[in-house]
């Protein structure tokens, strides 16, 4: 699929969209979107399977601390456990985030899931 937006061209939807969801065997541990983990994270994150999601945010943060998505994949690993009103592992997941990763958008976004949880405590 091929779109051209102000100029730009997007080759593929899949980039922006995520990764279709395929599941972990010994034969395929690897992907061509990122990787499996994080793809499937992300699909079951959208579908509201947060459980499912938790798992392969944990396994893509495990293997891939030095990826480009790394704090993306802690940012969205934090809200799953937020969403499962887990807020220690939340809070502590965030707290990760926030002394790795300086103060980019996702750090800034972490520290206002933060404020929230301590408000609801």
């Amino acid at each position: 699929m091929k779109i051209v937006i102000f100029g730009l061209t997007l080759v593929n939807r899949n980039f922006f969209l995520g990764c279709q969801p395929v599941e972990f065997s010994k034969e395929n541990d690897k992907s061509t979107c990122f990787d499996n983990a994080y793809g499937l994270a992300k699909q079951y994150y959208h579908r509201g399977q947060y459980n499912k999601a938790i798992e392969n945010f944990e396994k893509f943060i495990e293997e891939n601390d030095d990826s480009s998505i790394y704090e993306v994949a802690l940012y969205y690993l934090a809200k799953s456990y937020k969403n499962i009103q887990d807020n220690r592992n939340a809070f502590l997941t965030y707290q990760k985030l926030i002394s790795n990763k300086g103060d980019s958008f996702w750090v800034k976004l972490a520290r206002e899931d933060m404020g929230e949880i301590a408000l609801n405590k």
